[in-house]
């Protein structure tokens, strides 16, 4: 295996842990929203869940999965480690299946509630994911930040449509992380024991 394999998916492995080990995914099962109309009050919303605090430090974490320019991510793995005769095939095809799973997932619309805009394409994983982390989350870019103040902008109902399923699309990608991560821990061990 070589040195910046090792070093990546090492990196991988240390990153999926740090995120095993954070609060969100102990409340991440509990996803859901509650919604009123109250004739005095309005609309009322409240997001069952992770907290702000816990979401954003999980996504401080999940960049490094996504955020192709990071050793740990998907893509940077995809297009510098795969030609490693030091990996097995076996390692190899999965990462290929995960990766191409992730990437069908994320060009849908969630299974749960389409949400689509007047005007508008129906809304993907993808984008509901890259809206809220570039809109709002981290590393803001303009077009993401002004799609993100326009969906807050919405009725409740859907500001807690677009939240929870965000929230539950981050647990998802964990859930392919992790798996990659176990895969990636066994591929380190037998390499060290050759």
């Amino acid at each position: 295996m070589r040195s910046e394999t090792r070093e990546a998916l090492e990196l991988f492995v240390e990153k999926a842990d740090k995120l095993r080990s954070l609060t969100y995914l102990e409340r991440a099962e509990e996803i859901r929203f509650s919604w009123a109309w109250k004739d005095d009050k309005g609309e009322e919303l409240e997001i069952i869940g992770p907290d702000k605090e816990q979401v954003e430090a999980f996504v401080l974490t999940l960049r490094f999965f996504i955020q192709k320019k990071e050793h740990s991510s998907f893509r940077w793995l995809w297009n510098n480690v795969l030609d490693d005769p030091g990996l097995s095939d076996h390692w190899k095809q999965e990462l290929e299946r995960i990766r191409d799973k992730l990437n069908e997932y994320l060009d849908k619309p969630p299974k749960v509630i389409p949400l689509k805009i007047r005007g508008e394409a129906t809304i993907t994983c993808g984008e509901i994911l890259h809206t809220f982390i570039y809109g709002d989350l981290a590393h803001v870019n303009a077009d993401k930040r002004k799609k993100y103040k326009k969906w807050m902008s919405m009725p409740k109902l859907a500001q807690g449509i677009l939240q929870t399923q965000c929230l539950q699309i981050m647990k998802n990608l964990y859930e392919a992380i992790n798996y990659i991560s176990t895969l990636s821990e066994q591929e380190l061990k037998e390499s060290e024991s050759n």
